[in-house]
């Protein structure tokens, strides 16, 4: 599936984030974030999903998270072929899209691929909806696709901002039961996970229920994955407080990348 890239800075930057938008979202909706990153001296890429923010709805693809993480994957090893250090940044279904993607990295088989996955590979998950009550789900569905629906009626339904309802309809279809909280296991031994979860009293659609059996010190098994509830907040985080999720962001990074012990 063809896709369309956002970025920010300079290409010739010594290091690069790579974001991945939300559901009904676009590269657009990480403007300020990836602003600030770039003045950090980043090279910021944002692609858009297929149906979403330019990327063309292709009827008939696989609009599963994986075949998500398929089309995503090219930008990725492009990138990665520079041989600078990437951070990986994932919002809502983006989130589960990352999963996905570091997965298909696993089984890629480019040169580029085994070497991104022997050096240290920080990831960022920002309120991942990892588990979805099948119950849940339909109504979920009428509301996103509603939403877009109205949204594409106005200002907003063009350009970069656009996102196709059949798209919405297509993923919602494809990720059926919505369940990607096992992806935590199976990570590349040379990620470190941090995973933003929403404060549960603002709506947050990451449930630590989902991830408890994952995160570091369960069962001694997963240290290179961590937690934070972030108070407060909702479910755009980095749309609600773009600097203190830079500032959290820094800080994980400033670790190496690495969770806390």
């Amino acid at each position: 599936m063809a896709i369309t890239v956002k970025t920010w800075g300079t290409s010739d930057a010594s290091k690069c984030v790579f974001l991945v938008h939300g559901m009904a979202a676009a590269p657009s909706s990480w403007d300020t974030v990836a602003t600030k990153l770039a003045d950090q001296g980043y090279y910021v890429v944002a692609p858009a999903l297929p149906g979403h923010g330019g990327s063309p709805f292709a009827p008939g693809s696989d609009y599963s998270v994986a075949g998500l993480a398929n089309a995503l994957l090219p930008s990725l090893i492009a990138e990665a072929e520079h041989g600078r250090p990437i951070v990986i940044i994932g919002h809502s279904l983006g989130g589960n899209v990352v999963l996905a993607l570091l997965q298909a990295l696993k089984s890629s088989t480019t040169a580029t691929s085994k070497t991104l996955l022997s050096t240290s590979l920080p990831v960022v998950l920002v309120d991942p909806p990892l588990f979805v009550d099948p119950a849940q789900t339909p109504e979920d569905h009428r509301m996103i696709a509603g939403m877009v629906s109205q949204r594409n009626k106005g200002s907003k339904g063009s350009g970069e901002q656009r996102c196709e309802v059949k798209a919405i309809d297509a993923i919602f279809e494809q990720n059926s039961p919505w369940s990607f909280a096992h992806l935590l296991a199976d990570l590349p031994k040379n990620v470190s996970l941090l995973l933003l979860a929403a404060d549960p009293a603002h709506d947050a659609k990451c449930k630590l229920g989902d991830v408890a059996p994952y995160i570091q010190g369960a069962n001694g098994i997963y240290e290179h994955i961590s937690c934070q509830v972030v108070k407060g907040v909702g479910h755009c985080m980095h749309l609600e407080r773009p600097d203190d999720f830079i500032h959290t962001v820094s800080e994980f990074l400033s670790k190496g990348g690495s969770v806390s012990k």
